[in-house]
């Protein structure tokens, strides 16, 4: 892929530790992963209560977390290396966006980004509806809307009925590293393990950058040592 395709391609980001990384390209599978074991305390426990006072498990639904752009370039937040990646030493996949959204099965399957709410109460009440009406009329405020102080994020989000994977068939871009176990911080990881390692599986059209951040400027660089994307 040259570098024009990818910085004008819109996209969609995926943050994980290189283990999962790994499983992730082999199998060409993104999970979708339990609401209870969201990171927002808010989301792991969602109260749902119907006209009787009793409470709907949401435990059938799950959810893939994608980052898009916003505010900053989605590969740029740094937060999310640390949180996602054990410290910068996993990877952030790279998706078209269309490419990937095309894959999803409009009978299972939905997403939408995520709106950020000061106001946001994660406690549900369907005033009578039958649940299953109730969760496909206000999935927005369900699945698509967070406490504003996670805005840092920028997610975007693919929701799963009673799904485990979601094939992204060939909607992978690259393979963003930002640091590895056998290379010094700051120094090129092209040849490093790591990087060696996903070269020999991601598809021929994929392409590996690395990720830097130094003097508040971010960049993408190629192996070549060629800038591919700036944060603006």
């Amino acid at each position: 892929m040259d570098k024009q395709t990818f910085i004008e391609t819109p996209k969609l980001y995926h943050y994980t530790t290189f283990d999962s990384a790994i499983k992730i390209l082999t199998s060409n599978l993104l999970k979708f992963s339990k609401l209870s074991n969201m990171n927002d305390i808010n989301e792991s426990y969602r109260p749902v209560i119907d006209s009787l006072g009793m409470e709907i498990s949401l435990e059938w639904i799950g959810q893939i977390s994608l980052t898009q752009d916003g505010y900053r370039k989605g590969y740029a937040i740094p937060s999310l290396w640390g949180h996602y990646t054990q410290k910068g030493n996993g990877a952030c996949l790279v998706f078209d966006k269309e490419k990937l959204l095309g894959q999803v099965d409009d009978a299972f399957e939905y997403y939408d980004y995520i709106r950020y709410d000061d106001a946001y109460d994660n406690t549900i009440f369907t005033n009578g509806e039958y649940s299953g009406d109730y969760i496909s009329k206000h999935r927005a405020e369900l699945f698509f809307t967070k406490k504003a102080d996670w805005a840092y994020e920028q997610e975007y989000r693919i929701m799963g009925e009673g799904r485990d994977f979601l094939n992204f068939g060939d909607s992978l871009m690259a393979v963003i590293l930002c640091f590895t176990d056998d290379i010094e911080k700051g120094k090129p990881i092209f040849n490093s393990v790591n990087a060696q390692s996903i070269k020999h599986i991601m598809p021929k059209d994929a392409t590996i950058l690395q990720f830097s951040y130094a003097f508040g400027n971010p960049k993408l660089t190629n192996e070549n040592g060629n800038i591919w994307s700036i944060n603006n």
